[in-house]
């Protein structure tokens, strides 16, 4: 059983920043508030030319260990120059916008001392730029935690980064940390190919607020989203080739959902009405969204712009709570 002091697990926790100054105060002290202390944040600075470096070495507190890229790198350089920095038994990522509950950490290393995984996560609720909780809900699954495999994320991607802790044996090897050719879902595909070799634990639970904000690479990024699916979509059969045997349907239902993503991005962000539709054309009967707005494609596209812009709109929604 766990008792929190310093015979316990390290948790390393592996914050990437670039030009984090407006959030990154918030980050790192939800780190310190945590309940469990044995832990370690690594910090690699992507060469900001923020107050980023000011605000880290503000903190004066031994366990945050701080290192200047050499040059600018991709995201997933970044974060894996912070994981040959690690010295922890667990390891965590935290994005410099994202805050941690307090006991994010005790909660998540009780679940793999009782349980033989790979990876355990949690649910994640969302913040505006200030803070404020956006359509803000209660956990209504009837369990605490629920045991995850591969075939789980490929029907229903829900794992916020912020969220995640990783056995360090299971990114032992560079070639199972992150895809450096990737710059918008690297993360999905390490989780996939973790959980391709091992379960993982998703805990009902909130312990992270997750930011939205209007410099969020993960929204700038849209446009690649697809593209770089279907890359590991196509990786991970030649890693496996009996992976998808078993779920063809699943698989089907999945290239559907990135068709689908193409066709708002040509339609809504580049104007190609008729590119949209060659991409969403073999899967638009198997949904009927998918048939309404290939049918609406052709005579206004205006519409379906409207319509997307006023869903996101309304995903920002601000509601505070407290």
């Amino acid at each position: 059983m766990l008792t929190n002091n310093m015979g316990d697990p390290l948790v390393s926790v592996v914050m990437n920043c670039y030009n984090g100054e407006r959030y990154l105060r918030e980050a790192i002290q939800s780190v310190i508030d945590q309940t469990y202390t044995n832990w370690e944040i690594i910090i690699v600075d992507n060469k900001s030319t923020d107050e980023s470096s000011v605000i880290i070495s503000s903190f004066n507190d031994p366990r945050i260990k701080y290192s200047l890229s050499d040059q600018h790198v991709t995201l997933g350089v970044a974060r894996n120059l912070a994981l040959e920095r690690v010295n922890g038994d667990y390891i965590c990522f935290l994005d410099v916008d994202d805050v941690w509950y307090p006991d994010k950490i005790l909660e998540q290393l009780a679940i793999f001392e009782l349980n033989d995984v790979g990876l355990v996560y949690s649910l994640a609720d969302r913040i505006d730029a200030e803070g404020l909780h956006i359509d803000f809900k209660q956990n209504y699954h009837s369990s605490p935690h629920e045991r995850i495999a591969f075939i789980d994320i490929l029907t229903n991607y829900n794992i916020v980064m912020s969220t995640v802790m990783i056995s360090k044996p299971v990114l032992s090897d560079e070639k199972d940390r992150f895809d450096i050719l990737l710059k918008h879902a690297e993360d999905y595909d390490l989780f996939a190919r973790v959980l391709r070799k091992y379960s993982g634990i998703r805990i009902n639970k909130i312990h992270v607020s997750y930011r939205l904000h209007e410099d969020q690479s993960t929204r700038n990024n849209y446009a690649l989203s697809a593209l770089e699916m279907n890359y590991i979509l196509l990786k991970l059969t030649l890693i496996d080739k009996k992976l998808f045997e078993k779920h063809k349907w699943e698989l089907r239902n999945f290239y559907g959902k990135l068709a689908f993503q193409e066709f708002i991005n040509y339609v809504v962000y580049m104007d190609s009405p008729k590119t949209a539709r060659q991409k969403l054309l073999p899967f638009i009967f198997t949904s009927f969204k998918y048939f309404a707005l290939f049918v609406l494609s052709f005579f206004s596209p205006k519409l379906i712009k409207g319509l997307w812009n006023y869903t996101r709109r309304k995903s920002s929604k601000v509601n505070p709570i407290g």
